[in-house]
């Protein structure tokens, strides 16, 4: 049930995407958004701490997993967090044909992935899922 629940998921995201790339096409006022004038990219402190925040993040939840199965999905969606943030480190200090809107966009998404680590890991309840 789960991975259908999943597969839905990303259905209606990629239906989304597609819908909102048909708009794009329609209105200029789109493709014209301003792009901030200086990308301000990660710091390595950020980036440390980041990652550190996200392994912790997946270290306590699927540790809490083993004792009490309805954390056991919650740990799944958790692992890939980390190897997500450092794929948003590379790609945003990559060289190419990226324009400063998508490295734009790659560093927010990467600061949103840390702080939903951040977040998630505050609201474990620390009773059920202790703190190592």
């Amino acid at each position: 049930m789960n991975k259908i629940s999943t597969l839905i998921c990303l259905a209606f995201c990629l239906n989304c995407s597609l819908e909102h790339k048909d708009k794009e096409t329609k209105t200029p006022l789109l493709a014209a958004a301003p792009v901030a004038p200086n990308v301000q990219h990660f710091t390595e402190n950020e980036e440390n701490r980041g990652l550190k925040a996200c392994e912790a993040y997946v270290t306590r939840v699927c540790a809490c997993s083993d004792k009490h199965l309805n954390y056991k999905e919650e740990c799944e969606l958790a692992r890939p967090l980390p190897g997500s943030l450092k794929f948003q480190i590379r790609a945003s200090k990559a060289e190419g044909n990226l324009s400063r809107k998508d490295k734009v966009a790659i560093l927010a998404s990467g600061r949103k992935t840390i702080a939903k680590c951040i977040e998630k890991e505050v609201q474990l309840n620390d009773q059920i899922c202790p703190r190592p």
